[in-house]
């Protein structure tokens, strides 16, 4: 028998869903919590956390090295203009000694 068109009853209230309680980030593949928190780093992440800290530490050499040449290059300028400043001088590389 067909239902009562009629019928007055409340509609049946659906089932509640379970809220998930954690979401996968697609980039990353990080565990979530609703609000975004990081329940479990993934591995795509870890990797990508370790890169940062290897260019970070190449930065820092980069400017040790940078810092050490210019003081080097300031150096041999200082040795050049010393060694020709010494115009009273009679040594000449590669002149014959005689």
């Amino acid at each position: 028998m067909p239902d009562d068109p009629l019928n007055t009853d409340p509609n049946p209230t659906p089932t509640p869903t379970p809220r998930e309680t954690k979401c996968r980030c697609e980039f990353c593949e990080c565990e979530l919590t609703p609000r975004g928190e990081v329940m479990r780093m993934g591995a795509k992440a870890r990797e990508f956390r370790k890169h940062e800290e290897i260019v970070e530490a190449r930065d820092r050499e980069i400017s040790r090295l940078t810092t050490l040449e210019t003081a080097l290059r300031q150096e041999i300028a200082d040795l050049k203009k010393s060694a020709q400043g010494s115009g009273g001088s009679s040594f000449r590389p590669g002149a014959f000694v005689g």
